[in-house]
């Protein structure tokens, strides 16, 4: 990412039936790194309360893969995560980016 002047996010996909797993199974791979990772758990299980809509409802019936809903409502989460100011304004100096836990 550094030799592109780029920046590397790592945004788990909640699985069928745990929502955290694959948050939980990417922090016990890697361990604490620098790596940025976006939880967007939270912000799905608020757009589910606001439609009074079950986790189930993310995902296909027979299939683990987010449906069409679920893509809606993980790229909404993914989207309202980003500080958008500071993804615009591209890296500082030091080539850290802003809000990365790298430069905090």
């Amino acid at each position: 990412a550094r030799a592109c002047d780029c920046r590397f996010v790592v945004v788990p996909v909640p699985p069928r039936g745990n929502l955290h797993g694959s948050l939980r199974a990417l922090h016990e791979a890697v361990g604490e790194t620098s790596l940025e990772v976006i939880d967007v758990v939270p912000a799905m299980r608020r757009a589910l309360a606001a439609q009074r809509r079950s986790p189930a409802a993310l995902h296909f019936a027979h299939d683990a893969h987010l449906n069409a809903f679920g893509n809606r409502v993980f790229a909404r989460a993914i989207e309202d995560a980003i500080d958008w100011e500071a993804a615009l304004a591209g890296p500082r100096e030091d080539g850290q980016w802003p809000g990365s836990p790298a430069a905090r």
